[in-house]
C-alpha cells in the first residue's frame, strides 16, 4: 500500500515536474517569442525611421536641388537682363557715335562747299578785276592813240598850212617878181 502511494506521489511528482518544466519551456518560449517579436518591432522601427530620414535626405536634396536651379534661373535672367542692357547701352552708343560722325562729315562737307564757294567768288573777283584791270589798260592805249592821232593830225595839218603858206609866199614872191619885171620892162 505503501509502495503503491510511495509511487502514485513519485508520479505526480513527476507529472507536477514535468508540467512545471512544460510550463517554464512555455514561458521561456513566450519570452523568446515576445524578444523575437520586440526584435522584429524594433527592426521594423529602426527601417521605418532610417526609410523617413532616407525620404528626408531625399526631399531635402530635392529642394536643395529646386533651390539651385531656381538660383541658376535667376542668375541667367540677371545675366541675360545684363547682357541685355549692355546690349542696349552699346547699340546707343554705337548710333551717337554714328550721328556725331555723320554730323561732323555734314560739317566737313559744309566746310568744303563753303571754301570752295569762297574760291569761286575770290576767282571771279580777282577775273572781274583782271577784266576791269584789262579795260582801263585798253582805254588808256585807246586814249594814247587817239592822242597821237590827234597829235599826228595836228601836225600834218600844221606841215599842211606851212606848205601852203610857203606855197602862198612863193606865189606871191613870183607875182610880185613877175610884176617888177613888167614894172621894169615898161
Amino acid at each position: 500500500m505503501e509502495k503503491r502511494e510511495a509511487e502514485e506521489k513519485k508520479r505526480k511528482d513527476a507529472e507536477r515536474e514535468d508540467k512545471k518544466r512544460k510550463e517554464v519551456e512555455k514561458e521561456k518560449r513566450r519570452k523568446e517569442e515576445e524578444a523575437e517579436k520586440n526584435k522584429k518591432e524594433e527592426m521594423e522601427k529602426r527601417e521605418e525611421e532610417e526609410q523617413k530620414r532616407r525620404d528626408a535626405e531625399r526631399k531635402l536634396e530635392e529642394q536643395k536641388r529646386r533651390d539651385a536651379e531656381r538660383k541658376r534661373e535667376e542668375e541667367q535672367k540677371k545675366e541675360k537682363e545684363k547682357r541685355r542692357k549692355e546690349e542696349a547701352e552699346q547699340k546707343k552708343k554705337a548710333e551717337l557715335e554714328k550721328k556725331m560722325r555723320e554730323e561732323e562729315e555734314q560739317k566737313r562737307r559744309d566746310a568744303e562747299k563753303k571754301l570752295e564757294e569762297q574760291k569761286r567768288r575770290d576767282a571771279e573777283k580777282k577775273q572781274e578785276e583782271q577784266r576791269r584791270r584789262e579795260a582801263e589798260e585798253q582805254r588808256e592805249r585807246e586814249k594814247e592813240l587817239e592822242r597821237r592821232r590827234q597829235k599826228e593830225e595836228k601836225q600834218k595839218g600844221d606841215r599842211r598850212k606851212q606848205e601852203e603858206a610857203e606855197q602862198r609866199k612863193r606865189k606871191f614872191e613870183e607875182e610880185d617878181k613877175k610884176r617888177l619885171e613888167a614894172e621894169k620892162e615898161e
